[in-house]
């Protein structure tokens, strides 16, 4: 590649991360603008199933860098309740992946999977904010 041509594709991606974070602001001036004046907005994420909403480890890092400059007393319940989902998830993720560990063990042959066969999957996805894709040498060959 030139040089021209990677410079190109540099001001492209920066210009595309810029757009993100300009997206990202957007929807959070829109969230504080709902918590401000919309009881039903603050309770919206207490639903009775931790694991329904949730926040992967990313956003929620992006998320209150970002509110930072909320008014101080939308952020502080703004941040608990964003920190509450994040860790509900984090725990049932953790809960689910060890209990798929475990499902390995002889003394479990025959057990209830649960919700644990696709925890190593939720886990990359909540740690990452990727959706992991399965590739082997082994594609496209008849074994």
């Amino acid at each position: 590649e030139s040089l021209r041509e990677v410079a190109e594709a540099g001001q492209r991606e920066t210009d595309e991360a810029g757009a993100r974070r300009d997206e990202a602001q957007r929807a959070l001036d829109g969230i504080d603008a709902e918590l401000k004046h919309n009881r039903e907005a603050r309770t919206l994420c207490q639903a009775e199933q931790p694991d329904c909403v949730h926040i992967c480890l990313p956003h929620y890092s992006f998320i209150l860098a970002a509110a930072q400059k909320m008014p101080r007393k939308n952020f502080q319940p703004f941040a608990a309740e964003t920190k509450r989902l994040a860790k509900n998830y984090l725990d049932t993720v953790k809960a689910d992946t060890t209990h798929f560990c475990r499902m390995f063990d002889y003394r479990n042959a025959g057990g209830d999977w649960g919700n644990s066969r696709d925890a190593i999957e939720r886990a990359i996805t909540y740690l990452t904010s990727r959706e992991p894709t399965v590739t082997t040498k082994t594609e496209g060959k008849n074994r």
